[in-house]
This record gives C-alpha cells, sequence and structure tokens, in this order.
C-alpha cells in the first residue's frame, strides 16, 4: 500500500510496509501515472522499515525516470536497515552511486 499526495509541481510517494519482490510492481507502476507538471518526485519512507535488494531496484529506476523526465528526486525518512542496505551496497559497488540516497547527499539532480 502507499500514499501519493501532490503539492503543485511537487509529488510525494510514501509506501506502507516493507519494499520486497512481491510489492515492487505496484510501486513502480505509481510514477508513470504521474502528470508531466510534476517536476519534483520524494520518496518517503518513514513507514517502511525493510527494503531487499527490491527497494535498491526501485530507487535506480525512480533516479533513472527522474532523469529521463527532467524531474529532482528526493529519498527521504529511511529507517536503519534501508540506511544499512545502501551503505553496504555503495561499499560494494562505489559507481553505482548508491550513496546518492543517503541523507548527507541531500536531493539527487535527475
Amino acid at each position: 500500500m502507499l500514499t501519493t499526495t501532490m503539492h503543485g509541481s511537487g509529488t510525494v510517494i510514501a509506501p506502507h510496509g516493507d519494499i520486497d519482490h512481491e510489492t515492487l510492481p505496484d510501486l513502480l507502476d505509481t510514477v508513470p501515472e504521474l502528470p508531466a507538471s510534476v517536476t519534483h518526485l520524494t520518496w518517503d519512507f518513514r513507514q517502511t522499515a525493510f527494503i531487499d535488494v527490491s527497494g535498491l531496484h526501485l530507487l535506480d529506476q525512480q533516479r533513472q525516470a527522474c532523469r529521463d523526465a527532467d524531474r529532482v528526486l528526493v529519498v527521504t525518512h529511511l529507517a536503519a536497515q534501508p540506511l544499512r542496505l545502501l551503505h553496504l551496497a555503495h561499499e560494494l559497488c562505489p559507481a553505482e552511486h548508491w550513496d546518492d540516497f543517503l541523507p548527507d547527499r541531500g536531493a539527487t539532480a535527475a
């Protein structure tokens, strides 16, 4: 389940619950339905305590989709486990720029 809130040219998508192989398709289907007038997309993970590699696929896909649509992507409120996974992914694959999603990086220009 997720909540999508639009504020002018910005949209906030807030998943509720874990992100895994079963939940990924519904999350990926959300963004293509957004109007072209959306210039800022925020993924708010405050209600997501766990992500597996599917969460990494989601973030990577969203980064590319936002670049293609000339949108700014922001990821907020990552819990401890998703942060650990992103740190590990960045440590193992620094060329993939997983640190783009870490809180100290701020907005990812997409």
